[in-house]
């Protein structure tokens, strides 16, 4: 290469990183906002809060924390509306996208302890037409864990079918075909899993409710979360609206998410196509998150992302599940026998879809924490997170509507490294 082309490409990249950021540097900037409440022990978590939404790196969201059944961090700030200058306050919900997976996963919980569901018990079991084209033995452990090869359907499906016509969605469901033989590999069941649970809840609740109004109504209600999954009309006013993070972002990304970001790029193959390419009305949103905002998709009852809720609702749904109990009402949602066998690890290594390594238990991502326990939950797209560990009594989320493409970024990571320190400062005392 000669030194005029290699000086000319070092000033078109210099030009180009100088344009990301005028565009940042150019748009008009609104007052940084925050509020929330902490306990005296967790203020270093306000600390690092308040610097996100300073320093502009929290444009909107917020984190909370239940710590022993107790509600110790609730915090927002930012915008859940930039053009309308609405600051993100207690009512904002906001799309949690595969978050939802958990909420699912706790809602086959409670039919589990009900004695309705067995996780290691054949889906056909339960759904006759299921067992079709080699889905026979196909546990529910097994299909909960992301090993059924379910990944797709063989048409284009319009996941309007859940509400309009779900005998027909099950007709469809019913006649697919494993990806590959179940039990053999994981891979992530990225919008089918909702599906095929929605189908499940159906067929075993004697009113046959879909998943969307039995978590509604046997879960949110009587324990007081704030939590839709899928979104009514008349709660949209208070929905965040969905932004792409800013390019001149990208340069505060870690390492690690870079590396993340690497991987799935990598995996954007076969098993990636067919699990994301017959749900066309969805996979715009990933180029362009503010199609999101359209009343008519985020009213989908599509569980593997379309929950709808605030950072204090889902800590504490985590929380009852993690304690035992609600300690507002005194209440047990899940056991204790149905809670050790669902976050039990299962598979692990390289994921058949999108390539990173993920560890999987009945429903839920595990794992390490900082001081070597186990988490268990679902992280969601561009940054979200439902999440506990039992063995510390320990609950907490995130949610943001300025959407990432590396997932877990800086701000984030900064919070959950200061929650540990202070659990571990707590359990020295």
């Amino acid at each position: 290469m000669s030194m005029g082309l290699l000086f000319g490409s070092v000033v078109v990249l210099a030009l180009a990183v100088f344009a990301i950021f005028a565009s940042s540097w150019l748009q008009p900037k609104l007052p940084p906002v925050w509020e929330g409440d902490t306990e005296a022990d967790w203020k270093p978590l306000a600390d690092i809060f308040r610097k996100n939404v300073e320093s502009g790196l929290e444009k909107g969201g917020a984190f909370a924390v239940y710590y022993k059944g107790q509600q110790v961090v609730n915090l927002r700030g930012g915008y859940a509306d930039v053009e309308a200058e609405i600051p993100w306050n207690k009512n904002t919900i906001t799309q949690v996208m595969s978050t939802t997976k958990a909420i699912a996963s706790i809602t086959i919980a409670l039919l589990v302890d009900r004695g309705l569901l067995e996780y290691d018990e054949p889906i056909a079991k339960y759904w006759k037409e299921f067992a079709q084209n080699g889905k026979e033995k196909i546990t529910l452990r097994t299909y909960l864990s992301h090993q059924a090869g379910l990944i797709t359907v063989d048409v284009p499906f319009s996941q309007k079918l859940l509400k309009s016509n779900w005998q027909e969605a099950g007709r469809i469901l019913a006649r697919q075909k494993p990806v590959w033989e179940p039990g053999t590999r994981h891979g992530y069941h990225m919008f089918t899993i909702g599906l095929y649970l929605d189908q499940l809840v159906r067929r075993v609740d004697s009113k046959q409710r879909s998943l969307s109004q039995y978590f509604q109504e046997e879960i949110a209600k009587p324990f007081g979360i704030d939590f839709f999954i899928g979104l009514p009309l008349e709660e949209n006013h208070r929905c965040a609206r969905m932004y792409k993070r800013e390019l001149s972002q990208i340069f505060t990304q870690s390492w690690e998410s870079w590396k993340m970001f690497y991987t799935i790029m990598k995996s954007l193959g076969t098993n990636y196509a067919k699990a994301s390419e017959p749900f066309f009305e969805t996979m715009p949103m990933i180029d362009n998150p503010s199609l999101g905002n359209n009343p008519d998709l985020r009213s989908f009852i599509n569980a593997a992302a379309y929950g709808f809720s605030n950072a204090a609702s889902v800590a504490k749904l985590f929380s009852i599940v993690a304690h035992g109990n609600d300690q507002t009402t005194n209440k047990t949602l899940v056991s204790k026998a149905t809670v050790e066998s669902m976050t039990k690890p299962l598979v692990g290594g390289s994921d058949a879809v999108i390539g990173l390594n993920f560890t999987y238990a009945t429903g839920y991502v595990v794992y390490d924490s900082p001081q070597g326990t186990k988490i268990v939950g679902h992280p969601g797209w561009g940054g979200q997170f439902g999440l506990m560990d039992v063995k510390k009594d320990l609950a907490w989320s995130y949610t943001t509507n300025h959407i990432s493409n590396c997932m877990v970024d800086a701000h984030y990571t900064k919070l959950v490294e200061a929650m540990y320190a202070v659990v571990d400062t707590l359990e020295r005392t």
